[in-house]
């Protein structure tokens, strides 16, 4: 568990870095909520294909979205659509009411089953102000087999 972790720190790091703030398409995969942090209800499962990386291999689904006075606290349902086991680096995308990228976060799931679903969560370093959505921005994922 410790060394899948540290491999995929750096894995992490890059995916964040490379994130640009246009959503990528993915309005079918967001959640708002306001400065209270009170979220709305989820909405739908992103397309597969419509999000960079292996979107192919999973079915994302935003469960939360919140901002803190001390980061953005983002939730994700993964469903894995392949025929192995996998672990998955989700990248999610809070964006302000003018669709500014404002904060991200990388969510980590390790070890989902074929046709299993799993749930992850991750935390920006920085908070946001405001009404919010989150996106799901970039999908990774590795063969555990």
């Amino acid at each position: 568990m410790k060394l899948t972790i540290l491999a995929a720190l750096p894995i992490a790091a890059i995916v964040l870095a490379g994130c640009s703030g246009n959503g990528g398409g993915d309005e079918n995969n967001q959640q708002q909520t306001n400065a209270a942090g009170t979220s709305a209800a989820p909405v739908q499962t992103i397309t597969p294909g419509a999000t960079h990386g292996n979107a192919d291999q999973a079915d994302v689904k935003v469960t939360k979205c919140e901002a803190t006075d001390a980061a953005v606290e983002i939730e994700a349902e993964i469903t894995n659509t392949t025929k192995e086991k996998r672990s998955y680096i989700i990248t999610g995308m809070a964006h302000n009411e003018k669709n500014e990228g404002v904060a991200s976060a990388a969510i980590m799931v390790d070890d989902v089953e074929p046709g299993k679903t799993a749930k992850g969560s991750g935390r920006s370093n920085s908070p946001a102000k405001g009404e919010i959505q989150c996106t799901i921005t970039q999908i990774e994922s590795m063969p555990m087999g």
